[in-house]
């Protein structure tokens, strides 16, 4: 009897490393290493990453850091993360805070890295001086309650090395815009 039992467990154990029940499941949109050279671009204001021109910059990071952060973006997807909004650091309600709605929206600095033939970015969001991730915006088809645009705050690693980058962005940004 014992050995029937523990031929069961042996088979129900190999069904499940075999399917994965184990093994956390990669996340499909998540990268691995970025091999080879890279550029970089930077682009800064409400809707950056369509904005056309990038900033004349000669701001470098590290690219494993890059693929950190586009991890940490991946990770929160709207389709899963709609129904566990209490989850995220922060919501703003376009029709209730317009001014901060604005101010965060302004404040985006788009990241894009280009690899060979394909590219990656990711939009940070500077809002009362602490770093964020846009996740998702619930609209009309939501509870009056949960209307307004989602954000997750960076992780502390995350802000400690983007925050000096993005500050420098920022005043290149600042600079050329005054220039001309």
């Amino acid at each position: 009897m014992r050995s029937k039992i523990l031929g069961f467990v042996a088979v129900l154990l190999t069904l499940c490393l075999m399917t994965g029940c184990f093994t956390k499941p990669k996340n499909r949109n998540a990268m691995d290493r970025i091999k080879g050279d890279i550029e970089c671009e930077f682009r800064v204001g409400k809707d950056a990453k369509t904005h056309k021109d990038a900033i004349d910059t000669d701001i470098v990071f590290d690219k494993d850091k890059f693929v950190e952060l586009f991890n940490e973006k991946a990770q929160y997807t709207p389709s899963s993360i709609k129904y566990h909004t209490d989850d995220l650091s922060l919501r703003i309600n376009a029709q209730e805070q317009p001014d901060e709605w604005e101010e965060i929206f302004n404040s985006e600095i788009n990241i894009k890295v280009i690899y060979g033939r394909q590219s990656r970015n990711v939009s940070i969001y500077e809002y009362k001086s602490k770093l964020y991730l846009y996740v998702l915006s619930m609209g009309a088809n939501s509870k009056p309650e949960e209307q307004g645009s989602y954000f997750m705050k960076l992780s502390k690693d995350m802000t400690k090395y983007w925050k000096p980058i993005l500050k420098e962005v920022r005043e290149e940004y600042d600079k050329s815009s005054n220039d001309t």
